[in-house]
């Protein structure tokens, strides 16, 4: 499917289910529960996280401890939890243009949450070493750049939300700071909750990108960076994404397209 059918597709879903109005206070309670457990397990699950779905759940809802894991594969699953609770607040309590005006401070921030647990001398601070990403034929920016690249990226940023469709312009946004790098670690779980932000705040689903299509997920990330916004491999990986997304979550609700 092209990308323009897809996000026509994508846009017809949306619509729909603004027609079909909020749920019930209960009822997004429990389909907000669904995707904290789901979006920790399975970001952390990209970056060697063992936990799977029912660990996951059991840890992070009950705090019944699993055998055979690390202190730090704890630690991320507590601090992914509390980072997305801060996303989805984020998310749906501010506009696009709010969150523009402060992006640099919620992507700090958001960090700061998900790393303060795991060390927090490096928890929400860009980076003052050079780093290499394993496997990796791009080189991460120079320590010295960092603060100029994300001022650059927050003004290409506002340029682009008033030309680019939301779930491109999330796209973008996940992989610009992907690039960037400014972290020490955690930079991949933090671009995913910096576009799942701007997915829910624009009435589109969360996004949940898993160990079983890690592969593709990093081989469209790197082929993106030779690659127009127009025709970009990351844009079409994450429309799939989100035309998947929204299907489940219509059968999440029980929602049938009329």
């Amino acid at each position: 499917m092209s990308m323009q059918n897809m996000l026509k597709k994508i846009n017809e879903n949306r619509t729909l289910l603004e027609r079909r109005g909020p749920l019930k206070d209960i009822e997004q309670a429990e389909i907000d529960r669904y995707y904290r457990v789901k979006n920790t397990c399975t970001s952390n699950a990209v970056e060697g996280n063992t936990f799977n779905l029912h660990e996951t759940k059991l840890w992070l809802e009950d705090g019944i401890s699993v055998g055979g894991k690390s202190r730090i594969e704890f630690l991320e699953i507590d601090g992914h939890g509390d980072a997305f609770d801060y996303m989805l607040k984020t998310a749906r309590t501010r506009t696009l243009d709010s969150i523009s005006d402060d992006l640099l401070v919620i992507i700090q921030e958001m960090h700061e949450i998900f790393y303060k647990l795991i060390e927090i001398r490096y928890a929400g601070v860009y980076r003052d070493h050079d780093i290499k990403i394993i496997n990796s034929r791009f080189d991460t920016p120079k320590s010295r750049m960092l603060l100029p690249l994300m001022d650059e990226f927050r003004n290409s940023f506002i340029e682009k939300m008033a030309v680019l469709h939301p779930i491109v312009l999330a796209a973008y946004a996940h992989r610009r700071v992907v690039q960037i790098h400014p972290f020490h670690d955690g930079n991949g779980r933090t671009s995913r909750l910096l576009m799942n932000l701007i997915l829910v705040n624009q009435g589109y689903q969360i996004v949940n990108i898993g160990r079983k299509i890690r592969n593709s997920y990093y081989n469209a990330l790197r082929n993106a960076d030779k690659q127009t916004d127009d025709e970009n491999e990351f844009v079409n990986f994450i429309l799939r994404l989100q035309l998947n997304a929204q299907k489940r979550y219509m059968r999440l609700i029980g929602f049938e397209r009329p």
